[in-house]
């Protein structure tokens, strides 16, 4: 007797469906490490170590350098954000920290032709001990 309730019950129930929309983020991927360079101490120059960022857009790039005390370090860093591997035409900026986007110019990358899948930049820091690197990409 219950079977027979149950699935008389069962029998008239509807079920409704709802349409949903959803929209899927995906950050810009970014790969760090791949290549590191580490440039040798020469003519009284301390030895800088060159890290390849490679992401899939022209993202906006911060690097900063902090001492172990956290105050912002006086040695240079350098930005190479023209496509090449040159590093002698990198910029130098002194003041600690740098903003910038990891292409020179503002475009974005499937705006760029000829066609690109991604973007790379070169970043120089002090291979020093005590010296703390942060990069951040948003």
């Amino acid at each position: 007797m219950t079977i027979a309730v149950l699935l008389g019950v069962c029998g008239f129930s509807q079920a409704n469906a709802q349409a949903l929309s959803f929209r899927l983020e995906i950050p810009a991927g970014a790969s760090l490490g791949s290549r590191v360079l580490k440039a040798a101490e020469k003519d009284g120059f301390e030895a800088y170590m060159w890290i390849e960022m490679v992401t899939r857009e022209n993202i906006q790039l911060f690097v900063s350098l902090r001492d172990e005390l956290g105050s912002f370090s006086k040695n240079p860093i350098y930005i190479l954000n023209d496509g090449s591997a040159d590093f002698a035409n990198a910029d130098q900026f002194t003041r600690g920290y740098v903003s910038t986007t990891m292409m020179r110019h503002g475009t974005l990358v499937h705006n760029i032709r000829p066609k690109i899948n991604q973007v790379s930049t070169w970043i120089g820091v002090p291979a020093k001990n005590g010296t703390i690197t942060t990069i951040e990409y948003f």
